[in-house]
């Protein structure tokens, strides 16, 4: 609580890298500042969406690819899980 208070008087917003997602939600809702999730043991939005600007790059769009995932379930996966459908992408 006392972070998110100082950081708030110091910073425009923050990119956190924490472990647990729990930590970032209790920072989130105790700043007064947006607070961004870097990394989490949860998701890995930040990762995502440069992937995804690879993808867009190569194919020139998202809308309609099928991406696979092939391997544990982690914090990428449930980013992806999160957001393919957003941009019109399928997951298997």
């Amino acid at each position: 609580t006392d972070t998110a208070r100082v950081l708030s008087s110091m910073t425009d917003a923050v990119l956190a890298r924490v472990y647990k997602q729990s930590d970032l939600d209790l920072l989130a809702k105790e700043a007064s500042i947006p607070i961004v999730n870097g990394l989490s043991d949860l998701y890995h939005p930040i990762q995502i969406l440069a992937d995804y600007l690879t993808l867009q790059e190569h194919y020139g769009s998202l809308k309609g690819l099928t991406l696979s995932w092939i391997g544990d379930g982690n914090n990428i996966l449930h980013s992806i899980m999160m957001s393919a459908a957003k941009f019109g992408m399928h997951l298997q």
